[in-house]
């Protein structure tokens, strides 16, 4: 549990502060990447699960598939996010 959550304090704390901005996004893709190979995710909780639903309700393609895009989708959002954060 100390690793989810010293990983995921990584990922809030995060800053640019003087790196380049390839050299940023190099730095936050590698703490993306170490916090999601420990098993976590940033997209979790019931907004997420909710978003996922509203998305599934709306389609008419099968219901794996569209879960599957919509968490891929929400991921990409929430991950462009925190980065320009």
């Amino acid at each position: 549990m100390l690793s989810f959550d010293d990983g995921l304090e990584q990922n809030v704390v995060f800053c640019q502060e003087a790196k380049s901005n390839n050299d940023y996004f190099k730095a936050f893709n590698s703490l993306v990447s170490v916090y999601e190979h420990l098993g976590r995710t940033l997209i979790q909780g019931t907004a997420f699960d909710d978003e996922i639903d509203t998305l599934v309700k709306a389609s008419t393609q099968d219901e794996k598939i569209v879960k599957k895009k919509a968490a891929v989708t929400i991921h990409n959002k929430v991950l462009s996010t925190a980065f320009i954060k």
